[in-house]
């Protein structure tokens, strides 16, 4: 696809990377058509994903490409890749930032509940809106009431326009964390709390 491109900020979340992805012409055949299997959309993204942030941690890359990369169902391949750095001429303090703070891991701790329960203290990120929309499902209207001290039904909590504001957020100028535990019943993951 000629002149087929779509403009994200490093690093990028599942996310920000599928979106990224949807944006662009060449997607729908990624997923397949006229009877060919479709690419690994989770290795594309987990592609994504990775490549943004050794860009948003090596503050040194000036200039980092991969072309062409070939996507196919049987997986991924680096064809040619090109990095440019900084040269001896330019000082940490004239290198550039990134536009978005990268996730900001160090705040990611165990911790354990009083009854045992083991549970994982971290920042929220933005794929967590499903697991948000779970979390509200999970309240009583007491609950609800003491954290907004009237009652909002389920519907009004769990809008995307309201969940956006909660789970993108610019980590430096505003921080809110989860406690999410391993379900033993379904192995997955879930939000037993969160606070901004």
């Amino acid at each position: 696809m000629f002149k087929d491109r779509a403009l994200g900020l490093p690093p990028l979340n599942s996310t920000l990377a599928r979106r990224m992805m949807e944006q662009t012409k060449i997607y729908k055949a990624l997923k397949g058509v006229r009877g060919r299997k479709p690419v690994d959309m989770a290795a594309l993204e987990l592609l994504m994903v990775r490549f943004s942030a050794l860009v948003a941690e090596q503050r040194w890359i000036k200039e980092i490409d991969i072309n062409p990369l070939l996507a196919s169902p049987d997986g991924l391949i680096a064809l040619d890749a090109r990095v440019v750095v900084h040269g001896p001429e330019v000082s940490i303090d004239q290198v550039p930032k990134c536009a978005i703070r990268p996730y900001p891991t160090r705040y990611v701790a165990p911790w354990t509940a009083k009854d045992g329960t083991a549970l994982n203290i971290r920042p929220i990120r933005p794929e967590d809106e499903p697991a948000m929309v779970h979390f509200h499902e999970t309240l009583s209207e007491r609950s609800v009431y003491l954290r907004y001290f009237h009652l909002i039904n389920l519907e009004q909590r769990t809008t995307h326009e309201r969940l956006t504001r909660i789970c993108f957020i610019d980590y430096t100028r505003e921080m809110a964390l989860v406690a999410e535990r391993l379900n033993p019943q379904t192995g997955q993951s879930e939000i037993l709390g969160w606070a901004a």
